[in-house]
C-alpha cells in the first residue's frame, strides 16, 4: 500500500495538504487524532472533505482513564506531573467532539460494532469511533 506521512500542526493540516488534494484522495479515510492541540479546529477544516464511510478515532478521551491522569498523586508518583495541561486538553476532546456532532446529527454516529468490540468503551475512546454516514 501507498502510505505517506505529512508533518503539520492540526490547524494547519488542510493547508499543507491543499484543498485540491484532500478533494483527489481516494475515500475511505481513516483519520486518527492523537495530537490533542487545534482538535477543534482541524475537525472543522476537515469536515468539507469527509465522505460517507469515513472514519475519525480520536484517541485518549476516556473519562475514567482521565480521572487517573488527572490525580495529583498518580502524576507524581510516574513523575508525570508536567502532563496535567496536557491531560485537561484530552478529557476537553472529548467534548469538542460530541459537540460537532450534535452540530451534524445526520452525518455522523459512533460506530458501536469497532467502540464496543472488546466490551463497551474499554479503550482510551469513549464513543469517539465515529464514521461518517451521509
Amino acid at each position: 500500500p501507498n502510505i505517506e506521512f505529512v508533518e503539520a500542526a492540526n490547524a494547519d493540516l488542510v493547508d499543507v495538504l491543499t484543498p485540491k488534494r484532500l478533494e483527489s484522495l481516494p475515500h475511505p479515510w481513516l483519520w486518527i487524532e492523537d495530537a490533542h492541540y487545534e482538535f477543534e479546529i482541524l475537525l472543522n477544516k476537515l469536515h468539507p472533505y469527509l465522505k460517507p464511510g469515513d472514519y475519525i478515532i480520536c484517541e485518549d478521551t476516556n473519562q475514567n482513564v482521565h480521572a487517573v491522569w488527572q490525580d495529583p498523586q498518580w502524576l507524581k508518583k510516574y513523575n508525570r506531573e508536567e502532563q496535567m495541561e496536557e491531560n485537561i486538553m484530552c478529557e476537553q476532546k472529548r467534548i469538542v467532539l460530541r459537540n460537532f456532532c450534535l452540530a451534524h446529527p445526520d452525518q455522523y454516529r459512533v460506530d458501536s460494532h469497532y467502540q464496543d468490540m472488546f466490551g463497551y468503551n474499554v479503550s482510551k475512546t469513549q464513543n469517539t469511533i465515529i464514521r461518517r454516514i451521509a
